[in-house]
């Protein structure tokens, strides 16, 4: 690269000046940044210009910029420079820089070990900015769900206590879910906000329309009376989101003396069992067109956003195809009458990723409607269930000719704050392989041990906070792709559809849906 004399710029056709205020300008291979930046190339090769303003990066930004893209690589980013290479690379799309950029911002959270104030506001600042300038949320996704878990109670009551006046609703979202299952933070800032209040702010209005009322009560309820007592001498009373169904149909607030009623509903046992496949009644394999599907949820036969993409998955060629935005907005408007348990997007995007290898007109069709269900925060989400895999698997007995599994899984939850014992937390799962009388398929049950004497001789024991309805339990298939990729998979229509002659059985998975115990609701 070379600064040619401000006064006289050089008239080389195979050169272009990149321009600044009050700045010499530089002079670069065009072909450089045609290679490079498809931005460039339309500028260049479309436009026919030879000049461009870059006055919004300064010149060092820029030059590190050429020099990056001319050597082809990125040895080294600093945090210091890393916004706005990250910045410049996506202005004028240079791919493989931007990805370079985002996984170097992967690997540093993904090597994340003690959390301490600076290393977190790095991160966190820098994966809000992508979500919010390019609306690209993978980084931000996975920041919480590495660190949710962990104590970042300091850095949580740093930044909000530094920045609360700037914060936006979508900031004070993401910090909400940062908390994961401990609200005593929210709790405390939010008691010092009113304290100091004639008139509630809209900030503090929304971490109280969005914090997880419930989970304070029984965590924290000195906290939680405080603020309520503060409250009503302002002229206000909260209301629990954690209501019955009759209260939330009825759209009844109650007053927060009352939420300690509501805090854990009592849990509908019978979804212990997943006996449908063989009962008169069965929507995973009765519902044969989308409006079967969302009479099922209204009638609350089918209670969770997993059992809506299993039906799509395994009933594709069958359902008539409606509009994907008509079908989407019903369950919308189902959910806020009976909310339904929401789909982690993790494993949508293992459906899509399959699916898109196919060429099928079918698949293009499911595809547009599993991205809108993922698109969706009333119907799916990334936060609200754990994912892991079995820690065995054991073949106990054959009972009336159908094989029956035992399914080992090893799980911390979030509920469990003061487990004392030696083995694992967590539980175990019985499958039941059955022959359908009149089809030559099989199918399977599954069963949520709950009886002591099962857990006597195993490695884990469980705890009254893992509920059947809450466990989402499937297997996945593994397929070695034409390009070399491994492909994982649950839906038997892409593995009908793929081609793949060989699909090696992965391990069982769960996922756990967490939700009533995190901070954060939305």
């Amino acid at each position: 690269m070379a600064r040619p004399e401000s006064n006289s710029l050089i008239n080389d056709r195979n050169s272009m000046v990149l321009t600044f205020k009050d700045m010499d300008p530089i002079l670069v291979s065009k072909q450089v940044l045609v290679d490079n930046s498809s931005v460039f190339a339309f500028i260049i090769l479309e436009c026919y210009q030879s000049e461009h303003d870059m006055t919004d990066f300064t010149p060092n930004v820029v030059e590190l910029f050429l020099t990056v893209i001319k050597d082809k690589k990125v040895e080294q980013i600093e945090e210091s420079v890393f916004k706005d290479l990250h910045h410049i690379s996506t202005v004028f799309d240079v791919k493989w820089l931007i990805k370079s950029c985002r996984d170097w911002l992967l690997e540093k959270i993904n090597n994340v070990v003690e959390i301490n104030y600076d290393s977190m506001f790095f991160l966190f600042e820098e994966c809000f900015y992508i979500h919010e300038k390019w609306g690209v949320t993978r980084l931000m996704e996975t920041l919480i769900l590495k660190v949710r878990f962990r104590d970042n109670s300091q850095f949580l009551s740093r930044y909000i206590g530094d920045n609360y006046d700037q914060l936006s609703n979508d900031q004070l979202k993401f910090l909400l879910y940062l908390a994961g299952c401990s609200p005593k933070v929210f709790l405390e800032f939010i008691l010092e906000r009113i304290n100091s209040q004639e008139h509630l702010d809209d900030r503090t209005k929304y971490l109280l329309q969005k914090i997880n009322l419930s989970l304070c009560l029984e965590k924290h309820d000195q906290l939680y009376n405080e603020v309520s007592e503060r409250l009503s001498e302002m002229g206000l009373k909260l209301t629990n989101r954690a209501t019955t169904e009759a209260d939330y149909r009825k759209k009844v607030p109650f007053p927060i003396s009352e939420a300690a009623a509501f805090a854990r509903p009592p849990t509908d046992l019978s979804s212990s069992y997943r006996e449908g496949y063989i009962e008169e009644w069965n929507p995973l394999h009765m519902c044969n067109d989308l409006d079967q599907i969302t009479s099922s949820v209204t009638k609350g036969q089918i209670r969770s956003m997993y059992s809506v993409i299993e039906i799509l998955l395994s009933r594709a060629r069958c359902i008539y195809y409606i509009e994907t935005e008509e079908f989407v907005e019903r369950l919308e408007r189902l959910c806020d009458v009976k909310p339904l348990q929401k789909v982690s997007k993790q494993y949508i995007d293992m459906h899509i990723s399959a699916l898109n290898y196919s060429n099928d007109q079918l698949e293009r069709q499911w595809i547009e409607v599993l991205e809108m269900i993922r698109d969706s925060e009333k119907l799916s989400s990334a936060y609200d269930n754990i994912h892991f895999i079995e820690a065995e698997d054991v073949t106990n007995s054959v009972v009336v000719q159908h094989p029956v599994f035992k399914h080992v899984f090893k799980v911390k939850h979030p509920g469990v704050t003061d487990c004392i014992k030696d083995e694992n937390c967590g539980f175990i799962i019985q499958r039941r392989v059955i022959h359908h009388n009149g089809s030559c398929t099989n199918y399977e049950n599954y069963r949520l041990f709950r009886g002591d004497d099962t857990y006597v001789n195993s490695e884990v024991h469980l705890h009254d906070v893992i509920k059947p309805e809450d466990i989402n339990f499937y297997n996945v298939k593994r397929g070695n792709m034409r390009d070399g990729k491994t492909l994982l998979t649950h839906s038997e229509l892409a593995i009908g559809l793929l081609g793949v002659s060989h699909w090696e059985k992965a391990k069982p998975c769960v996922d756990l849906n967490i939700r009533d115990w995190l901070v954060a609701r939305f």
